[in-house]
């Protein structure tokens, strides 16, 4: 388990040598009983699951870790914050937030200070997806100053990247700058393809908050180059690239939307999906246009409404 745990986190391993081990893990145990090493494997296979896209299977490796960590708060506190995720990349925003906040109360109980910041960052990512501007960044401060205080410098890129997208969010340019720009570059030195993919991101929404729309499609270009396993990662920058595109009223926008849309929808990403509708909307497609509406209707999240109503393509 701690070959397979180090692989996942730490070398960005996620190919059948990693399921391997934890198969191999999970084969040395009893079945379905109360078990540390049961329930670490179930969540990594979960996480992987999730990163992979694969939400009904994420689902069911999770559950079966929750069954083996009874009475285990601090493994308890780790398989929620992968259920969080799981919530939060399919649109399930409430059991989102209920799932971090449970992880954090559990990770604080047993005094795991890294497992509060996890939680803490990806509660602020779901609060910043639903534009809670003030939520988020009490959320990711607090992640911020326990990444500080463990010298955690390997989850820094994706917090400072999500706090300052938070900061951009409200309209405050240059707190924003400063953070995406430290996370680019300590995502690049780390060669971490996740948090390249979502500073690049975060680097072409500040362009094109200044209207700089040249320097917006160079960054979704310096995004597209690394393969990040994290699906979500690569649809969240798809969405940004179809946002600028459009703006620029470059030839690409389309191809970019059907990535996306195909994407989306293979991952069970319900948010990306409307989305996705949205800008074939814009580029004048009446179906999608007239699909927005219903699919956005189950999605309980006050800024997609609102980016839609910006759009004219409201949930009824």
């Amino acid at each position: 388990m701690t070959l397979s745990g180090a692989l996942i986190h730490q070398a960005g391993g996620r190919g059948a040598e990693v399921a391997d081990f934890l198969h191999r893990a999970l084969s040395a145990e009893a079945p379905d009983g109360v078990s540390r090493t049961a329930a670490a494997a179930y969540r990594e296979l979960g996480y992987l699951s999730v990163q992979r896209g694969v939400p009904d299977r994420a689902a069911g490796w999770l559950d079966r870790a929750m069954q083996a960590a009874q009475g285990i708060p601090e493994e308890q506190a780790r398989i929620l914050a992968i259920q969080g995720m799981l919530a939060s990349d399919t649109a399930h925003y409430g059991d989102a937030v209920a799932a971090f906040a449970e992880s954090r109360r559990l990770a604080r109980a047993v005094r795991n200070r890294r497992q509060q910041a996890f939680s803490e960052a990806l509660l602020g990512r779901v609060h910043l997806l639903r534009g809670d501007l003030e939520l988020a960044a009490a959320a990711l401060d607090r992640a911020l100053e326990s990444v500080a205080a463990e010298h955690w410098t390997a989850f820094e890129p994706f917090v400072a990247g999500v706090r300052g997208e938070t900061y951009l969010a409200a309209g405050r340019l240059e707190e924003a700058a400063a953070l995406i720009d430290r996370s680019w570059v300590m995502a690049e030195l780390a060669g971490d393809h996740c948090y390249m993919a979502l500073a690049a991101g975060a680097e072409a929404r500040l362009f094109l908050a200044h209207g700089d729309l040249a320097a917006a499609e160079h960054w979704i270009d310096r995004g597209l180059e690394p393969k990040p396993w994290y699906l979500w990662y690569t649809a969240r920058l798809l969405d940004t690239a179809a946002e600028v595109s459009i703006a620029a009223g470059s030839p690409r926008a389309a191809g970019f939307v059907d990535r996306l849309a195909a994407l989306a929808s293979k991952s069970g990403m319900r948010e990306f999906v409307v989305r996705a509708q949205s800008h074939r909307a814009v580029l004048g497609d009446e179906a999608a246009a007239q699909s927005v509406p219903w699919l956005a209707k189950e999605i309980d999240n006050p800024a997609l409404t609102a980016f839609l109503a910006g759009r004219h393509v409201v949930a009824h």
